[in-house]
């Protein structure tokens, strides 16, 4: 799977980032009836039998929905048909969002699918942050690591999400730290302010407002002079702004 972005087509990735950070997990898989609609509309009926037969359907996206159907509607009967189709999953993302549904259900092989997703740096860095987002689904940090490990790594021009997806993830990795731990966690996010791809500045931009943390404020100046994408720019401003308006009311 490849994700390749450019600032020209900048605008409508903002968007998308956008949604993402106000709903997480919203582009991961459709949810409840949803799934089943989306089955039903490529004429597999919501029945335990075809249910279990998609999941090894030649659409992805299928794969996906079969399980999550399978797995909320027959949980007992789901175990060893995701099992199967998770390990023979050639789609990381389709096969973290199988591990996924088995880990919600309570079964050990999926949790352990998962952690070894989020640690495989082989692997494509938004599969991975995906099976960190899982994880966290359980109350379970150890891709806690793994997290602050893409957000270190240089950028892949062909997997620019892997680090939009792990900014959006600090939030709930930052509470872990403190002391100089915390502040080294900071540096990552604002070292993300002079990225070369312009959805990991933006996303960074936003998560640092998010934390409302003033310390950002000379990072996100420093970035907001230097910055060459207009839209950028102005998300960056917002933020700045965001900041400020923090900073003053904790005097």
């Amino acid at each position: 799977m490849m994700y390749m972005f450019t600032v020209s087509s900048y605008s409508l990735r903002g968007v998308l980032v956008l949604a993402c950070l106000a709903i997480p997990g919203l582009a991961e898989r459709p949810k409840g009836e949803n799934t089943e609609q989306f089955l039903q509309e490529h004429n597999i009926p919501i029945t335990r039998q075809a249910v279990t037969a998609a999941l090894f359907n030649e659409d992805a996206t299928v794969r996906r929905s079969a399980s999550h159907v399978l797995s909320n509607r027959w949980p007992k009967d789901a175990v060893g048909p995701i099992q199967e189709a998770m390990l023979r999953e050639h789609d990381g993302l389709i096969r973290v969002s199988l591990a996924s549904d088995l880990a919600q259900i309570g079964e050990t092989a999926g949790r352990e699918m998962l952690l070894s997703e989020c640690h495989d740096s082989s692997e494509w860095g938004s599969t991975r942050v995906f099976a960190a987002r899982s994880m966290f689904d359980l109350h379970d940090d150890s891709c806690v690591d793994a997290v602050l490990e893409i957000l270190r790594s240089p950028s892949d021009p062909q997997d620019t999400y892997g680090k939009v997806d792990a900014l959006q993830l600090m939030p709930s990795v930052i509470k872990h730290f403190s002391g100089q731990e915390y502040r080294n966690v900071m540096d990552l996010m604002m070292n993300a302010l002079n990225d070369p791809d312009a959805g990991v500045r933006l996303t960074a931009s936003i998560t640092l407002g998010s934390l409302g943390d003033p310390s950002a404020i000379a990072a996100l100046q420093a970035a907001i002079m230097t910055e060459q994408d207009a839209i950028v720019q102005e998300a960056m401003l917002g933020e700045l702004k965001r900041l400020k308006t923090s900073q003053q009311g904790q005097k």
